[in-house]
């Protein structure tokens, strides 16, 4: 039996150290740096840490290595290929500085608090744990602490990887609460036990998030759904942002009573999170000293299906019906380059008697600066009438604001969104402006669908759903078809309800990958695209990613002759496409005529 669990079982209550980054950059870390990296590069700062915790009682010092697997290091940092070295070279300095203490190495999610939104493929997420924990375990780790993970599958998988590569390492896995009690994911406490006790670890509970006295309610919960001893490592309170960087409390007694309280509530381990210090667990070691976990009382659980208590997430709105009853014709607009947009609403005014039903509003498409697509479509629903799908992208708000937005949308009657990444700001006319993306189309289909049943992606109750029916973009040609069928399913398991297609050029390629996307259920509009001359369909071809056009639609433009006859071949091409894709039954078509001008749109729907 290894020296921690026999450790346990002497009945001693252990104490973890704290917080490693706050004190990293205390002793000069630049802020925004890998700060597991600094393991090779300053290793000095990080033993200096490791001998402070281990002066001030800590039994178990954990490595600096919380972001060290190869995705976060990667994607982040450009280090992918550093993440054995740095995590041994963690191990390495935890020892050194232990003097006797035992080592837990510490391994983080594989993604950012927002991307759990995010679905990793198990293949990717599983080697990347692996290469984390095959370094440590090869340094001589004495165990290993999963730490502050939002969703239990990542925090299993990461633990079944450690089994595999050595059952006989213990481990302790640990979920993170935010304030309110639940989960990123808003799974409460007791179900979060239930998931919990299904986890192959040895010690299991909570870490970050929220202060002592939040996570004092969580434990309590966790206390009757779990058999397994219990660890509890708050965060010093809620931290507070001052002169560019965050500041915790410095109440290192404040955190010495909880400890005594976690420990009454049957925690084996206690220890401390982001913004402690030595002197954090140098009171905790007095406060807990001597003591011994309190009783646990089982609770049962009543499991309430997954609908009860919450609203129908499917949305009632007058596309999803005209949607199901027949195919449905929208015209895709760019909002206006100013202020004033009379001439647009004009235009698509004309456009009211010749059989389009809604009309499409996107997001500075090609990252250029338009007007808001949410006040462009308020003018288009107010002037014209005609149902709005308004575009959502990610580049330019945090995930609040993204939400905000939705609850506005919802508010002012724009209940269609088709929810989109965006074009990175590299490719407009602001290429120093910065992206935001705290997630992607399939992180924002899955807020839309917290908000529609009545919750913020927190698990927050609102006082009401959004009735929002969520829609997405998807390829007409993918390279690589079952991946993308991989990820439109993935959506559709995120709260998706309708895709809207690029450009369809090639209808007989399109096809076959229309009856895949059909098989899903979900209702398919096709993009179609005018375009005037050769030259536009040279530029789509060779300069828009994700089209693809054929030469013998090269070919065809070419034998139009001049500009007029180009623009002949272009409409005749175009009515074509649309004749084919309504025989194909598509449920929607949606025009985009931003190569070409809104008159071409006289000729093709005369």
């Amino acid at each position: 039996m290894s020296r921690f669990l026999e450790m346990l079982d002497e009945g001693r209550v252990l104490l973890f150290d704290g917080a490693m980054g706050t004190l990293l950059y205390d002793r000069g870390a630049p802020g925004g740096s890998c700060y597991d990296e600094l393991n090779l590069t300053r290793p000095e700062i990080v033993r200096s840490v490791h001998e402070d915790y281990a002066s001030a009682g800590a039994d178990l010092i954990t490595t600096n290595t919380f972001g060290a697997n190869p995705l976060i290091l990667e994607r982040y940092y450009g280090l992918g290929d550093m993440s054995a070295d740095i995590s041994a070279a963690g191990v390495g300095l935890a020892r050194s500085a232990a003097r006797g203490r035992l080592v837990a190495g510490s391994v983080g999610p594989l993604t950012r608090p927002a991307e759990v939104l995010v679905e990793t493929p198990p293949e990717l997420m599983e080697e990347a744990f692996r290469v984390q924990i095959s370094a440590m375990l090869s340094a001589g780790v004495d165990l290993v602490v999963f730490e502050t993970f939002s969703d239990p599958c990542e925090l299993e998988a990461g633990v079944e990887v450690l089994r595999t590569l050595d059952p006989s390492v213990p481990c302790v896995a640990l979920l993170t609460f935010l304030e309110g009690g639940t989960t990123l994911g808003g799974m409460h406490p007791l179900d979060a036990g239930s998931a919990l006790e299904g986890i192959r670890a040895d010690v299991l509970g909570a870490n970050c998030g929220t202060g002592p006295m939040d996570m004092l309610k969580v434990i309590r919960a966790l206390a009757g759904t779990i058999s397994r001893r219990l660890c509890a490592m708050p965060n010093a309170g809620l931290a507070s942002f001052e002169r560019g960087r965050f500041v915790y409390p410095r109440h290192p007694e404040h955190l010495a009573h909880y400890a005594g309280k976690f420990v009454a509530a049957g925690c084996s381990l206690v220890g401390g999170c982001c913004g402690t210090t030595p002197s954090h667990v140098a009171a905790m070691r007095s406060a807990v000293e001597g003591s011994a976990p309190g009783p646990r009382k089982p609770v049962r659980i009543a499991h309430a299906s997954p609908d009860e208590g919450e609203p129908d997430p499917r949305p009632d709105t007058t596309l999803a019906r005209m949607l199901e009853r027949r195919t449905v014709l929208s015209v895709e607009v760019d909002p206006p380059r100013g202020p004033d947009g009379t001439k647009l609403l004009e235009r698509l005014r004309r456009l009211k008697g010749s059989g389009v039903d809604a009309v499409n509003v996107s997001d500075g498409p090609m990252a250029r600066l338009r007007m808001s697509p949410v006040a462009f479509s308020l003018l288009v629903q107010r002037e014209l009438n005609l149902e709005v799908v308004v575009h959502a992208t990610c580049r330019d708000k945090n995930l609040i604001a993204l939400q905000s937005d939705i609850l506005g949308f919802s508010a002012m009657g724009l209940k269609n969104v088709l929810a989109l990444s965006g074009d990175p700001p590299s490719i407009g006319d602001y290429p120093f402006a910065t992206a935001v993306y705290d997630v992607r189309s399939e992180g924002l289909v899955r807020v839309i669908d917290f908000l529609n049943r009545g919750r913020d992606i927190l698990g927050n109750r609102l006082n009401a759903p959004t009735g929002v029916f969520c829609g997405t973009g998807v390829s007409s040609s993918p390279g690589d078809p079952d991946s993308e069928i991989r990820a439109v399913e993935r959506k559709q398991r995120a709260g998706l309800r309708f895709l809207q297609t690029q450009p369809v050029f090639d209808v007989e390629a399109f096809e076959p990958f229309y009856r895949r996307l059909g098989e899903t259920g979900l209702p398919v509009i096709a993009g179609v695209m005018p375009v005037p001359d050769l030259a536009g369909l040279e530029y789509l071809r060779n300069e828009v990613p994700g089209i693809s056009i054929p030469d013998r639609i090269m070919e065809y433009f070419r034998t139009g002759g001049d500009e007029a006859g180009q623009r002949e071949k272009g409409v005749e091409f175009t009515r074509s496409v649309m004749a084919s894709l309504r025989g194909m039954g598509v449920e929607g078509i949606c025009i985009m005529p931003a190569l070409s001008g809104y008159d071409v749109l006289d000729d093709l729907l005369r």
